[in-house]
């Protein structure tokens, strides 16, 4: 740990209710302050990183997210990072900020796990596997599959985006109607439209699960609201990853509404995965009346139950 002036942060979201207290679905962090951290600071950057900095009073601790072999480099992250940024916004905010181009296997390539999980969160389908497609690069329009490695035409390009596009529409147009039966056709309609055109592990397609899961929640139809959650959240987990906080959130929601289908026993051990990311994230002292720290303990209850 390290000591020093402290670095303020607020957590903002919006929270909606699955039926057993409040669940946190989109969070981000708000700045409010720096401050000088000597030992800290030598810590090297990496858009993938191994650890993470909480703050306990004026001290900075420092968290390994996964197993550290001996001699493996302890990386934080300086702000771009997989999942939340492509490639090339990262590799742009960190030489305008810190003046260096970053060699991080996921910036290298070197990591192919790395590299799929940056691809897939907005990638086009190949007609021929699924895999995620990316630009081929030479300006004609097509696309090579990251998985089989086949070539899509700009033909067959072309209508996988007329076909993203219409479930676009269909998706913002769903809630003009206050409807909940009439929101719930027009979002299963742009559901089955993203699956013969985005990859399964799209963000758009996620926000689709996770929309249909909140609709089917509020009619108390929490089986048909796990069917949604549950690709949401590996979804989630895949882009951001496994360790992720916002992969925590996810396994919280998938939790809440296990329990309230009388999955019990499903939802202590989603919710046991969920609580030990909680845990790395955020720092042991949270106060009464803390979301994190109501988070846990709601968490702590279902699986004891």
């Amino acid at each position: 740990s390290d000591s020093g002036s402290k670095t303020t942060a607020t957590t903002c979201g919006r929270v909606e209710d699955f039926g057993m207290g409040t669940s946190v679905f989109q969070l981000h962090e708000e700045k409010l302050g720096c401050a000088v951290y000597l030992k800290a600071s030598l810590m090297n950057h990496s858009c993938a990183p191994n650890v993470v900095f909480r703050f306990c009073g004026n001290y900075l601790t420092a968290k390994a997210v996964k197993c550290l072999d001996a001699g493996m480099e302890a990386c934080n992250c300086y702000g771009p990072q997989v999942g939340r940024m492509k490639r090339a916004e990262r590799q742009a905010l960190l030489l305008e900020k810190y003046f260096f181009h970053c060699k991080c296997s996921a910036c290298e390539g070197t990591d192919s796990h790395l590299q799929l999980r940056e691809l897939a969160m907005d990638a086009l389908a190949c007609p021929r596997c699924k895999g995620p497609l990316r630009e081929n690069g030479n300006g004609n329009g097509t696309s090579i599959c990251f998985q089989c490695h086949s070539t899509t035409s700009q033909k067959d390009m072309k209508k996988l985006i007329d076909t993203r596009e219409k479930a676009r529409k269909l998706f913002s147009d769903a809630f003009e109607n206050t409807s909940t039966v009439t929101q719930i056709q027009a979002l299963l309609h742009c559901h089955s439209l993203q699956l013969s055109c985005i990859h399964l592990c799209n963000m758009e397609l996620a926000r689709t699960h996770d929309a249909l899961a909140r609709l089917y929640a509020t009619q108390g139809d929490y089986a048909s609201a796990i069917k949604h959650c549950e690709p949401s959240c590996a979804s989630v987990c895949t882009a951001f990853g496994e360790d992720s906080i916002e992969g925590a959130h996810e396994r919280h929601k998938l939790a809440q509404l296990l329990f309230n289908n009388n999955r019990y026993r499903d939802a202590a051990t989603v919710a046991g995965k969920a609580l030990e990311v909680y845990q790395i994230h955020c720092h042991s002292t949270a106060t009464d009346g803390d979301s994190t720290s109501d988070e846990c303990a709601e968490l702590k209850e279902m699986i004891h139950i």
